[in-house]
């Protein structure tokens, strides 16, 4: 459990550190609007190893399965710890997405969404 809370903490300091610094950076380069589109990119494929240890890859899946197969009572806080693992997942790529990219430029780019 500890490590999942360490990814965490390490995704939200990477979005934080990249908006405050390399948002900038890359604005100098190019239009600031895809300054910040160039920087969410950046920090998704920075955090996308970070997640995946958060929330997809299992810790010993031996011990995982027999809890499951010969602990019928403890199916229900294994399934929590999935769902709230999953649900820390969505919540930093939310951070992420509020972060460097806006509801207008989405409706820009897409139009078909608005």
């Amino acid at each position: 459990m500890n490590k999942w809370v360490l990814f965490f903490v390490l995704c939200v300091a990477v979005i934080m550190l990249a908006s405050r610094h390399l948002t900038p950076m890359l604005a100098q380069f190019v239009d600031a609007r895809y300054g910040h589109v160039g920087a969410g990119l950046i920090t998704l494929v920075l955090i996308l190893p970070l997640i995946w240890a958060m929330s997809i890859r299992r810790i010993k899946r031996a011990a995982y399965r027999h809890l499951w197969l010969n602990k019928k009572q403890l199916r229900g806080p294994l399934v929590a710890i999935e769902v709230a693992r999953l649900v820390v997942a969505v919540l930093v790529l939310g951070l992420l997405v509020n972060q460097f990219f806006s509801t207008g430029w989405a409706f820009r780019t897409f139009p078909w969404c608005s």
